[in-house]
């Protein structure tokens, strides 16, 4: 399973970079539809790849808005659960094109994600947003 798990944290770092295009269409290939979005405040399913891709434009549009460049990987742990399915907990850091940290000095950004292996491929299944004192330390 170690090779698998490389291929699960390369998953999710080209996700990441493919995210700081702020083009939706960029990273659809990374999303499994339906997708599910858990916070403590909702729950979102998106049920096509067009729901999705409406749903991070408006959020990559609000990114923009505030000058957004780039996500930094603070921490990141992956756990392969069997042969097609994964969890990774990552704390994330956003900036701006001026190198200010996004929300403020020390805000972070703590997700756990499921990840689903089809056709020779992890994709996220389900994103939960949480504190980052609850950080999934998998290995």
């Amino acid at each position: 399973m170690d090779n698998e798990k490389e291929k699960i944290i390369q998953t999710y770092r080209n996700y990441v970079q493919a995210f700081q295009s702020l083009n939706p269409k960029a990273i659809l290939p990374f999303y499994h539809a339906p997708f599910m979005s858990i916070s403590s405040r909702e729950v979102w399913v998106l049920g096509t790849p067009a729901e999705i891709e409406d749903s991070f434009a408006r959020n990559m549009d609000i990114l923009r808005e505030n000058k957004y460049a780039r996500t930094d990987i603070i921490d990141l742990y992956a756990r392969q659960m069997n042969k097609g399915l994964a969890l990774v907990s990552v704390i994330l850091e956003r900036y701006s094109s001026e190198g200010e940290q996004l929300g403020g000095a020390g805000k972070t950004y703590t997700y756990t994600y499921t990840l689903r292996k089809t056709d020779n491929n992890w994709k996220i299944v389900s994103a939960m947003a949480h504190d980052a004192a609850t950080l999934l330390r998998i290995n």
